[in-house]
Parts: C-alpha cells; sequence; structure tokens
C-alpha cells in the first residue's frame, strides 16, 4: 500500500505516469473491501488467473490505516470524488461492522471473520489497534 500514496505524490514532482499506476493500484485495494461485511481481509492472494481470493486464516481485519490514507492521498491529488465515495463507502463499513452498537461506549474493535455468511453475526476480537484511531479514523474523517 505504501507506494500508492507515494505515487501519487510524485505526480505533484511531474511524473503523470505515477499516477496512473496508483490510481491501478488502489482499485485493486478497494476490491479488497468487497467482502460480506465491507471490510478487508489482513491479508488477500492472487490466483493464477489474477483473481483476489482470501483464505480462512486470513479473513480476519484489523481495520488498517493504508488503504484509506492512499484515498485520502489520491482525492487531496486529483480531487475525484470517487476516492471520498469509496472512502465513504469503508467508513459505513466500519461503522456498521466493528462498532459495538449494542453498547456505543465499548467503540470499535477488530474482527475475527470479514465474511459474515460463514458466521451470521459478525464476531469481534477483544482488541483493538492504536493505529486504528491514529489513522485510519484520521483519514476517513
Amino acid at each position: 500500500m505504501l507506494p500508492t500514496r507515494h505515487l501519487a505524490l510524485g505526480t505533484l514532482r511531474g511524473t503523470s505516469w505515477h499516477l496512473d499506476l496508483a490510481e491501478s493500484v488502489i482499485r485493486t485495494c478497494v476490491e479488497m473491501y468487497h467482502t460480506t461485511t465491507g471490510l478487508a481481509p489482513e491479508i488477500i492472494k492472487f490466483d493464477t488467473k489474477g483473481r483476489l481470493f482470501i483464505s480462512p486464516s486470513d479473513e480476519f481485519s484489523l481495520l488498517r490505516p493504508e488503504t484509506v490514507e492512499s484515498l485520502f492521498v489520491l482525492w487531496r491529488v486529483t480531487h475525484k470524488d470517487k476516492y471520498r465515495a469509496w472512502s465513504w463507502d469503508i467508513f459505513s463499513a466500519v461503522e456498521r461492522s466493528a462498532r459495538h452498537n449494542d453498547n456505543p461506549e465499548w467503540g470499535y474493535s477488530s474482527l475475527d471473520n470479514i465474511d459474515n455468511s460463514v458466521a451470521p453475526k459478525t464476531k469481534r476480537k477483544d482488541s483493538l489497534e492504536s493505529f486504528f484511531i491514529a489513522e485510519t479514523l484520521k483519514y476517513l474523517y
């Protein structure tokens, strides 16, 4: 994920192909969020045909900031509304799946399984990484 935001920022120095590459990479990153909860797994793999797949042992989510940070930088560089829309989709998924809506004072937590078709009620971890509030929510704001 690191190269996406750096590629986008490289465009400010006049390297236009960097932006094309950054926009291609971020589309793949956003595809990782096409799960039943709308949240990305911690690890994603590609099959031999280039399609994304998730191994059962990798279906957890720590709510990492890299994709939303890249979306923020791409929006700042291009002002294309699709990056704000994709960020809103991710924020909505976080609110729907990672927030403790049954007891809002508990806040948010990481998820054990991002595919709630397997586990009908999303199982939350009893933990939350500090980068979620320090970075993920910052870029979504």
